[in-house]
């Protein structure tokens, strides 16, 4: 399995970074279309997961988040990248701030970023069949 990457897409966008030996990052910013693009190539990346923006939302800054979409596409196309999108629904459902903070993924005051990583577990447990990820982690006493 490779790296995954996943973004959270709007004004101040969330990403997440998964490494298939344990490592996890996430954090949140808002960028310049040609720093995002740059941002990106500093990972080693197998599958970028998108969450699939609605414009529908009258919350969302449309025209920022379309941009984080389009450049995160063109950014795995142009490296032959497996992209994907998952609808934010879905993800929120099962993958619970509880669930992040069980297994000490979770960024407090960082909402998108947050919902970038629940992204990533999804993917794994939904996808991927690695369903010890719903096991809340055990406490060492």
């Amino acid at each position: 399995m490779r790296p995954i990457l996943a973004v959270d897409p709007g004004l101040a966008s969330g990403f997440a970074y998964y490494h298939p030996a344990g490592a996890w990052d996430g954090w949140e910013r808002s960028y310049q279309p040609e720093a995002l693009y740059e941002e990106f190539s500093y990972y080693d990346v197998g599958l970028l997961l998108i969450e699939d923006y609605d414009p529908r939302n009258p919350k969302s800054n449309h025209r920022e988040a379309l941009k984080v979409c389009g450049i995160a596409e063109l950014w795995a196309a142009s490296r032959d990248i497996t992209f994907t999108y998952q609808r934010p629904v879905e993800v929120k459902a099962q993958i619970t701030n509880d669930l992040l903070k069980a297994h000490q993924i979770y960024k407090p005051g960082k909402p998108h970023a947050n919902d970038a990583t629940r992204h990533i577990l999804w993917f794994l447990i939904n996808k991927m069949g690695q369903k010890q990820w719903l096991m809340p982690l055990r406490r060492e006493l």
